[in-house]
């Protein structure tokens, strides 16, 4: 059996010693800094388009609840079970509604809790607009409830007339359209007048399209959200 074969010794310590070249430390440190940038875009990427999700799911959200409170309101528009109290829409605008409905009497007992063919009880006129920053406000009060400056004043100045409640802010519209009944039986929009911007004979409407509209910035970058609704109004068909 022959005797293994060892390396002379000056070969051995040179291999035992020798350790990675300049070159091959700088190529290492190049492609780790590499690495690491295309991780931490890759992240930014990903925080970025949560961050954005979640503020458009924040605005849609704001726009539903808004919303929400619109149709339950609007849906309820002249409802006047005695057929006394002349129940109905007000004021019809591009960006202003104004109702009214016989919802409760005056008082207490069992005889403020039912329609008593008059309009003022609390919460019996309507109002809804954008003021001020662009805030969608309502006006609730018993009479006067066409007032919807946003400062609430006109309801402050008249206790237990009414008060005003914002429902969103940083709002870029409030769109209203209105549409009757034609000959046929069809329901076409009828357009508010160019000069008054009221829309004509507001007792024949039927349907409202309801449009809210936001927009926040992200990054220099504009984004809008935008809101539809369509409300049949039961109330005021003949």
């Amino acid at each position: 059996m022959s005797a293994p074969i060892h390396p002379p010794p000056r070969l051995k310590t040179r291999l035992q010693t020798q350790g990675y070249s300049l070159v091959e430390v700088l190529l290492a440190l190049a492609l780790t800094g590499l690495a690491a940038v295309a991780i931490l875009t890759l992240y930014r990427s990903h925080q970025d388009a949560y961050t954005l999700n979640s503020r458009l799911m924040e605005e849609q959200s704001r726009l539903r609840a808004a919303m929400a409170v619109i149709a339950h309101h609007v849906r309820s528009a002249g409802y006047d079970p005695t057929e006394r109290a002349g129940a109905g829409i007000v004021s019809a605008r591009a960006d202003y509604l104004y109702i009214t409905r016989d919802l409760a009497g005056e008082g207490s007992g069992s005889s403020a809790t039912r329609p008593d063919g008059r309009l003022t009880a609390a919460g019996e006129h309507i109002a809804f607009c954008l003021y001020g920053a662009n805030t969608l406000g309502m006006h609730s009060g018993r009479s006067g409830g066409g007032s919807c400056s946003g400062s609430g004043g006109a309801a402050l100045d008249r206790p237990g007339m009414g008060f005003h409640q914002p429902l969103a802010d940083h709002l870029t519209e409030l769109r209203l359209r209105y549409f009757v009944r034609d000959a046929d039986g069809e329901l076409v929009e009828r357009l508010p007048d160019p000069v008054s911007g009221e829309v004509a004979a507001p007792h024949e409407i039927r349907r409202i399209d309801i449009i809210l509209s936001s927009v926040f910035h992200h990054r220099g970058r504009e984004y809008r959200r935008t809101l539809n609704e369509s409300l049949y109004l039961r109330n005021m068909e003949p």
